[in-house]
């Protein structure tokens, strides 16, 4: 996935409004050849070979060892169909929900300084002003 994300940067906009559109395009039809309940692996394959280098961390300058392409979020344009076949779910949001699959992501919390992850069970004295969101039902 993080290939044809690379690949796609390199190519230049074609058709599509700009290179970043195309990247997107590119990252959905690769996930798209998948059915649904293989994508949150390969979503979770695509971060493992970001970070699971000996090297490790993403690089924005070399897209390929980017981990860009899991953390694209959905259209704006809420009327715009998906001609992928992926759904209604961004490809960030398929990938927050696998990374909860495996315990990795439990909660999000919303406070006023913004959006928090906590990878763990949480409870509530962590958060005196925040709005926990998303919790997941065990």
């Amino acid at each position: 996935m993080n290939k044809a994300y690379a690949a796609a940067l390199r190519m230049g906009k074609g058709q599509h409004v700009n290179v970043l559109e195309r990247a997107k395009a590119a990252a959905e039809d690769y996930l798209a050849h998948f059915p649904p309940e293989r994508r949150g692996a390969i979503l979770l394959g695509a971060l493992a070979s970001v970070y699971g280098k000996e090297e490790g961390g993403s690089d924005t300058a070399r897209p390929e060892r980017s981990d860009g392409a899991v953390w694209l979020a959905g259209d704006k344009d809420k009327s715009s169909i998906s001609r992928t076949g992926i759904g209604e779910a961004s490809i960030a949001h398929e990938t927050i929900v696998a990374l909860q699959e495996i315990g990795l992501l439990d909660e999000l919390v919303l406070t006023k300084e913004g959006l928090i992850v906590y990878p763990a069970v949480l409870d509530s004295e962590h958060v005196e002003s925040g709005k926990v969101v998303g919790k997941r039902q065990r």
